[in-house]
């Protein structure tokens, strides 16, 4: 028996956290052992290996293949489980089986004496035996979709509250409530685990079981097709009864309580069957049984299936059609490349049915033949580790803490741990059309976000469900964004999914941040809409009808400009009142084959734009050939008509506020820029200000930015107008403040017009921090105020003490390096606020998290912000007694 392979693929799958959490606890740094030897993973590796290779194991592992192979025939003659000839094969089987684990049992200790040098497991640390249980618990899918559910109900309530629906409305009140119960639900759940999660983590580790042990025994829990549909039906109860109190139902209501019986019916079949099954998985793996599985089987069958030798260029002829059928528009070529997709897939389809039986027995007989235990590699002895290759960034270390955490809402210590330069990531779903029926074959590219730019990943093509699946890709890391990159931010990774299918447009899948792990400290994970790093994604595609745009570009005395470019930067589909839904932002159109998404135009000026969608809305940006970082944009929307009017849905939407959405064709008018000379000097000595980012604004949408180069010196380009606004952002820990330019007049012309700028000089803030007694830098440390004087009358700006340390911790070398709007006549005392969160980018300090660390001086002495002149501070940290709720709001201090 076997599930099928949508099934398989659709299955909440686990999560894991990464070897590098602890390697901090694994590395004793400048020791070589003298002579190479061997993990417990390795000795029980070779040990398995060995016990596999005897000559009467290696048959009966021969036999029992066949008997897999013997029931697969019975069953797929239409032949029952009850009838007497099948469950003889059964029978035979775990006879078989269990004449395999008794051979295990019998010779186990007998081979280890006979292998080579090991190490014994030494006993784990705290915190890393913590993690790993942690780690355990969260791998369970079900807890992973009470974790989404939890997630999801605080999206709930930040939108109720965006509303601004306070605590005493019905539906906020119900959603709190639902929050409650999630929470206490996942922690009973905790409770009720812990000593069977720490005497499996400790079985494990003693035994030198493998890393992926738990993963592995998961798979084969799933891969059971009872206990599959089992996990199917949990998830879907816990669905029915998280949507009826999100709808809005109280506990009285009789669909609810049915729902939640039913629930409560299914999680305890659920821990039974899971109970009662486990040992049963964790020993054919330990023992090696999983290698030779019958799914073991279905993997040779496709894989022989897909190199077969008229096989391979079948499917690169499908793919090729694909691509060539989402270019062309609809017409007699693109009916010819349908029809020709149609017979490649029916061609495809009658191969795969003809050959499957073949192919199976086939693959039986190769698995019995060939079945032979890889031996492990001798280790090496370790070395110190060798420098990062030229151009290659080494990984960060110390730079973000990572927190083991025992339960919700318990109180636990911060450790430091290296960033990994990447992070393997899960992102499967299901393409579907504007019917929500699955599209099968549809070309699916994962896009990773990395430092400079948006690359593809992977990419893959759906199968007959219209699912896809990306397994163990590798996406960067980031602590920086694009849009502001001397920023930190926690560490996280990003990306996009994009969808092509005949006759479709492009479908995007929304970009998602993923932040770094933190399973304490589920609002504030909800709150801010991110899922967990290294969390498996759900990310469906949907296709509607393929569109396009098309129009002209000329300038303003309405001649052609020939190579312009227009591309789509942003899209919002529109509903049927004429307002944005769902919209995606940043999309990386540019990635995608010439013609989709941007196009180029001719001498007539002319451009269409390919793989759109009807009835959506499309942010433009369009760029002259003589100024390519001044860009222009407008609105255009894939419907039939005149031009019109739009309104967003929310305030989400990336259109905000009523705008005016062209149809095709579009006329796009295009004026003469004039350069402008723009020279940034400081405005205290008069020096030029090299790596100012400088940001322009103007009419007809235009925009243009660039940094100033050593002399101060940067050259933009602007249409002609009025109203043309700049802003000068200083450079990267300096002393300068953000300056706005007043609006400038600019005046049709060829020749340059100059424009000085004095970059406006605050007042420097230097903190640092370090470890009490060894004097090491101490990152990740907020820092607050008090004042001493008369308040300042003007209202706050972004540049205020108050704004700025809200966002500014100490780095890597435990400074704090903030510039701020001076204040005469008011004197400051700076003390210690609290300690980063992994998923915190920015301090509350009425809610701080210390942590037991304390500082010493308890504040600083009073000092005055004044610009030119910094400010320098010192504070040493040391770890005091823990704090009995360190999660417990502070009393707010009335203001000074």
């Amino acid at each position: 028996m076997k599930a099928s392979r949508s099934a398989i693929a659709l299955v909440a799958s686990t999560l894991a956290v990464p070897a590098i959490v602890f390697a901090a606890y694994c590395q004793e740094q400048g020791k070589s052992p003298a002579s190479p030897r061997w993990s417990p993973e390795q000795l029980h590796a070779w040990i398995q290996g060995e016990f596999q290779r005897t000559p009467d194991v290696a048959a009966l592992i021969r036999d029992v293949i066949a008997t897999d192979g013997e029931y697969y025939d019975a069953r797929s003659a239409g032949r029952a489980d009850a009838e007497p000839a099948v469950k003889a094969i059964a029978t035979r089987k775990d006879q078989l089986m269990a004449k395999y684990f008794a051979l295990w049992t019998e010779r186990y200790d007998e081979i280890r004496r006979r292998a080579p040098a090991e190490v014994i497991a030494e006993a784990p640390r705290d915190l890393e035996l913590e993690a790993r249980i942690q780690s355990l618990f969260k791998a369970d899918s079900i807890v992973s979709a009470l974790v989404q559910s939890i997630v999801a109900v605080d999206q709930d309530i930040d939108r109720l509250a965006n509303e601004g629906r306070g605590h005493a409305d019905a539906a906020f009140k119900a959603a709190a409530e639902l929050k409650s119960d999630l929470t206490a639900k996942y922690n009973t759940l905790w409770n009720e685990r812990y000593a069977e999660l720490r005497r499996r983590v400790l079985a494990n580790i003693k035994e030198g079981a493998p890393d992926d042990l738990e993963g592995k025994i998961t798979s084969e829990f799933q891969r059971d097709p009872a206990l599959g549909r089992l996990i199917w039906d949990v998830q879907a109860a816990d669905r029915d009864v998280v949507e009826a109190r999100r709808a809005g139902r109280g506990r009285l209501d009789p669909a609810l309580a049915a729902a939640e019986k039913r629930q409560d019916e299914l999680w305890t079949k659920y821990h039974a069957a899971w109970s009662e099954h486990y040992d049963e998985f964790r020993r054919r793996i330990l023992t090696g049984a999983d290698e030779f599985a019958p799914w073991r089987v279905d993997a040779r069958i496709g894989q022989d299936f897909a190199n077969a030798p008229d096989v391979a260029p079948l499917m690169e002829e499908m793919s090729a059609t694909d691509l060539e059928t989402a270019k062309v528009q609809d017409g007699p070529a693109r009916k010819a490349l349908e029809r020709r997709k149609a017979e490649l897939s029916a061609k495809y389809n009658a191969l795969w049915t003809e050959r499957y039986p073949g192919l199976r027995k086939q693959a039986v007989v190769e698995l019995q033949n060939t079945f032979v235990p890889p031996h492990p590699q001798q280790p090496e002895a370790k070395h110190a580790p060798a420098a990062p290759e030229r151009g290659r960034q080494a990984p960060k270390v110390g730079r973000a803490f990572t927190k083991m955490a025992i339960a919700p809402g318990s109180p636990e210590p911060y450790l430091f741990t290296p960033i990994p330069e990447t992070i393997a990531a899960r992102v499967s779903g299901a393409a579907r059309d504007e019917r929500s029926e699955p599209i099968a074959k549809a070309k699916v590219t994962l896009y990773a976000v990395t430092r400079e730019g948006v690359k593809p990943a992977a990419t893959t093509t759906t199968d007959a469900e219209g699912g896809y699946d990306f397994r163990g890709i590798h996406l960067p890391v980031l602590t920086s964004s694009k849009l502001l990159p001397n920023q930190a931010m926690p560490p996280h990774i990003r990306f996009l999914v994009s969808g092509e299918a005949p006759g479709k447009g492009i479908a995007w899948g929304r970009g998602l941040s993923m932040w770094q792990f933190n399973p304490e400290n589920l609002d504030e994970n909800g709150g801010q809409g991110h899922l967990f790093l290294q969390s498996n994604v759900t990310l469906d595609l949907k296709f509607g009808k393929a569109a396009a745009l098309h129009g002209r570009i000329v300038d303003e005395r309405g001649e052609p400009i020939p190579g312009a470019k227009v591309r789509v930067v942003n899209h919002a589909e529109i509903d049927a009142d004429g307002r944005e839904a769902g919209n995606i932002d940043d999309l990386e159109w540019n990635v995608l084959p010439d013609g989709l998404g941007r196009s180029q135009t001719g001498a007539d000026g002319g451009f269409r734009i390919e793989g759109l969608t009807e009835r959506f809305c499309y942010s433009l940006v369009v760029t002259r050939p003589e100024s390519t970082r001044t860009e222009f944009s407008l609105f255009a929307a894939t419907v039939d008509g005149p031009d019109q009017d739009h309104k967003p849905t929310s305030v989400g939407s990336i259109f905000l506020g009523t705008h005016q959405a062209r149809t095709s064709p579009v006329t796009i008018t295009v004026p003469k820029l004039r350069p402008i000379d723009v020279l940034v000097l400081a405005d205290d000595d008069g020096k030029p200000v090299a790596g100012a980012h400088i940001q322009m604004r103007a009419e007809l949408g235009a925009s243009e930015s660039g940094d100033t180069d050593d002399a101060g010196k940067i050259r933009l380009h602007s249409p002609p107008g009025e109203h043309v606004y700049l802003i000068s952002n200083p450079p990267a820990r300096s002393r300068y403040l953000p300056t706005y330019q007043d609006p400038i007049d600019v005046k049709p012309g060829e020749t340059p017009s100059p424009l000085e700028i004095r970059q406006k000089v605050g007042a420097e803030l230097i903190i640092e921090a370090v470890e009490t007694g060894t004097g090491k830098p101490m990152p990740d440390v907020f820092f607050w105020w008090t004042a001493e004087g008369p308040p300042d009358e003007k209202s706050r700006s972004a540049e205020d003490v108050s704004t700025v340390l809200r966002t500014a911790w100490t780095d890597e070398k435990g400074e704090l390096h903030a510039t701020v709007a001076p204040a005469p006549g008011r004197r400051y005392r700076f003390h210690f606020g609290g300690m980063r969160e992994p998923v915190t980018s920015w301090f509350d300090p009425f809610a701080a998290r210390t942590y037991g660390y304390e500082a010493s001086p308890a504040q600083s002495e009073p000092v005055e912000l004044a610009p030119g002149k910094p400010t320098r501070l010192r504070f040493e940290l040391r770890k005091g007694p823990p704090d009995p709720n360190p999660y417990r709001p502070r009393v707010r201090q009335p203001a000074p």
